[in-house]
């Protein structure tokens, strides 16, 4: 492998760094997120449904970064001719506007289910590029 190949490996390792800690990041919110919105459920309380908002916020936010990121993974892969499937499930702002205006005990099961979904889709990512990385390192070390 020629010394060109194997720098293109490691910016393409480097990003993928970035992006499984980005992704172990919002996980943590989302989390978060997924226990105010049991507590939400269960007292209904407007300040409890505000902590779970503001998680949401915070983990929507972390999640477009994650996109911008994993888009940047892909131009680094695509120097190295390996493929990476799209991160693509984020929460919609839909439903967040939809906790806002119906907050009643249905909306906020659905709320919950919907951060869940989330939070599955984004661990299931994490373990994608986790493979990744190893098998990138692998090639790393073989070069």
């Amino acid at each position: 492998m020629y010394t060109q190949d194997k720098k293109e490996l490691k910016e393409a390792i480097d990003v993928a760094d970035k992006l499984i800690e980005q992704l172990e990041d919002v996980l943590n919110d989302l989390k978060s997120a997924k226990n105010w919105a049991m507590a939400d459920f269960i007292f209904g309380d407007s300040m409890v449904g505000f902590f779970k908002r503001s998680k949401m916020e915070k983990a929507q936010s972390k999640l477009e970064r994650i996109k911008d990121t994993s888009l940047s993974l892909k131009k680094e892969l695509s120097d190295v001719n390996v493929d990476l499937e799209e991160f693509q499930d984020l929460y919609g702002t839909k439903d967040f506007l939809l906790d806002i205006v119906f907050d009643n005990p249905f909306t906020d099961w659905r709320i919950k289910k919907e951060i869940g979904k989330v939070y599955d889709s984004t661990e299931d990512y994490l373990d994608v590029i986790v493979n990744l990385r190893e098998k990138l390192q692998s090639e790393y070390d073989r070069a």
